[in-house]
């Protein structure tokens, strides 16, 4: 959601001198100030989650336009828009002051993997992964963009899917038999020039479950609705509102509860566990418990709806200052469609410098050394 200005109302501590002109949604004169100076808004805006209604809520007020002056002293209609010297408060321009440099694993890759030092204020990040199985039948997983280069995902779905196809920013889906049909902005195919697993997964093993996949054309970067990485926080930055007993958020494009597909890209808010609780609940339901440690992330349903099957790959993220932050992949769990029992997922911060050698490794030579500090 890229938030331009907050709209309706001027709070008695801003003066006019701190407001601009807009075109509201109405197509009428009205006025915006930065969103940093409006409270409820911004507040709305940091929350780690919101709900639907919230979510629409803020997606309408990015539609107001900032007029030009001359559009404001004109009698006539103008469209005409522009880019004030003093910059509005946008969640999507990521400053130092709300991601500080370094707190981002991408922060530490040579410069040629680099993109700027922005990072996603909006789903666009998400990655709906496309292929077929030994089977030939088609399969589904999710994915996230980390690099202009490079999509993160788990090992089971790179290894079982064959001939992937990647849409980065996907929203809506359709498949008549005769091939898939993808809706979302500016959404084109994104083909695989490698596959890249832990040396350490097995599918009889449940730890070590991440790849990276390496597109065969970087993902652009730098226009208004361009997609950003999503950012991968260091182990030593981790954050308490990722910890057990809080909120976080995934999404996919995986069965929903009547074991159907989703055609359109669905939420689900989940509560982290401890890997204690994890057990306990697996092994009194005379469940086999998997091999739980420090790797793994567990969480249970919210709502009713959890990430179910097709769902895996899936991020596990939370919401700081308008920017998210993944920790976790889906990975597995019991049953299809089943919510009663707890999803396991790879967590992702344990796996930061297997990350970074691979992308450093393939990057131009001779630029490892400028950036290949240790995350221990």
């Amino acid at each position: 959601m890229r938030l331009s200005c907050a709209l309706i109302a001027l709070w008695s501590s801003l003066s006019l001198a701190d407001a601009r002109w807009c075109i509201t949604l109405a197509v009428t004169n009205g006025l915006c100030v930065p969103l940093a100076g409006c409270p409820p808004w911004k507040q709305l805006s940091d929350k780690t989650y919101i709900s639907v209604q919230e979510t629409n809520l803020l997606q309408n007020l990015q539609r107001s336009t900032p007029k030009t002056q001359s559009s404001v002293q004109s009698t006539k209609s103008s469209t005409t828009t522009f880019r004030p010297e003093v910059d509005t408060f946008v969640p999507h321009r990521v400053t130092d002051r709300m991601v500080p440099h370094g707190e981002c694993l991408q922060d530490w890759l040579p410069e040629d993997a680099r993109h700027g030092g922005r990072y996603a204020e909006n789903a666009a990040f998400g990655v709906f992964v496309a292929g077929t199985n030994a089977q030939d039948k088609r399969g589904r997983c999710v994915g996230s963009l980390i690099t202009p280069d490079y999509v993160l995902t788990v090992a089971h779905c790179a290894k079982d899917l064959e001939n992937l196809v990647l849409y980065v920013n996907a929203h809506n889906l359709s498949d008549d038999g005769h091939g898939l049909q993808i809706r979302g902005r500016n959404v084109r195919p994104s083909y695989v020039e490698e596959v890249i697993i832990h040396e350490n997964y097995t599918k009889t093993s449940a730890g070590c479950d991440i790849a990276l996949l390496r597109l065969k054309r970087s993902i652009p970067m730098g226009a208004p609705d361009s997609p950003w990485p999503v950012c991968v926080p260091l182990a030593q930055e981790h954050e308490e509102v990722a910890s057990f007993g809080h909120a976080l958020r995934s999404f996919g494009w995986g069965l929903n509860a009547e074991g159907q597909p989703s055609d359109t890209k669905q939420w689900v808010t989940v509560e982290r566990i401890s890997l204690e609780q994890c057990r306990d609940i697996l092994q009194g339901a005379s469940l086999t418990a998997p091999q739980l440690d420090e790797r793994s992330i567990c969480t249970v349903s919210i709502t009713g709806h959890d990430v179910f099957a097709g769902y895996s790959g899936g991020p596990l993220m939370y919401r700081k200052q308008g920017v998210w932050f993944v920790v976790g992949l889906v990975s597995y769990g019991v049953g299809r469609t089943n919510n009663l029992y707890p999803v396991v997922s790879t967590n992702v911060q344990q796996y930061g410098e297997w990350i970074l050698d691979k992308i450093r490794s393939r990057s131009g030579p001779g630029r490892v050394a400028a950036t290949g500090q240790s995350l221990k």
